[in-house]
């Protein structure tokens, strides 16, 4: 393939490491990309499609914050504007440094599109899943309806 190309990308829980011997700073990196889903489920039609709508605005309004002054590309919150199925909806957008503000925008918002549809184009519910994320090289998405942000504490 590419036997003068050296890259790899190491990513743990809240942390990932890149390295390559060809200059990426300042490019977002969408190649490198997986999607994980919370295997809670739901069981409500109408509660689902509720419940991606909300996450998707919290998102939405997240990735607005990390790109705003002193954020350092990065922002957390939730929403309560819930079903009965929970209390709230945790989010969490993060940047890699080297992003400009527009590509850390940019790179956001295509995250969000990769995260795994819940609802298909007719309306049907595809997935019941209770939140997802989407990482790649150079930024991540999560929604969750638990507080998995107060683990960041212990880095």
């Amino acid at each position: 393939m590419c036997p003068n190309y050296k890259a790899a990308i190491y990513w743990r829980e809240y942390c990932n490491v890149k390295y390559s011997n060809v200059d990426f700073f300042g490019y977002i990196d969408t190649d490198n990309m997986f999607n994980m889903v919370n295997t809670t489920n739901v069981s409500n039609t109408t509660t689902m499609k509720s419940l991606t709508s909300v996450a998707l605005g919290l998102l939405s309004n997240l990735s607005k914050n990390a790109i705003a002054d002193n954020n350092h590309m990065f922002a957390t919150g939730n929403s309560s504007e819930v079903p009965q199925e929970s209390d709230f909806i945790r989010g969490m957008v993060q940047c890699s440094g080297d992003l400009s503000k527009h590509s850390c925008s940019g790179c956001l918002d295509y995250a969000m599109k990769q995260l795994p549809n819940n609802i298909s184009e007719d309306g049907d519910v595809q997935l019941y899943s209770l939140g997802a994320r989407t990482v790649t090289g150079s930024c991540n998405v999560r929604y969750e309806f638990y507080d998995f942000n107060n683990t960041f504490e212990r880095y």
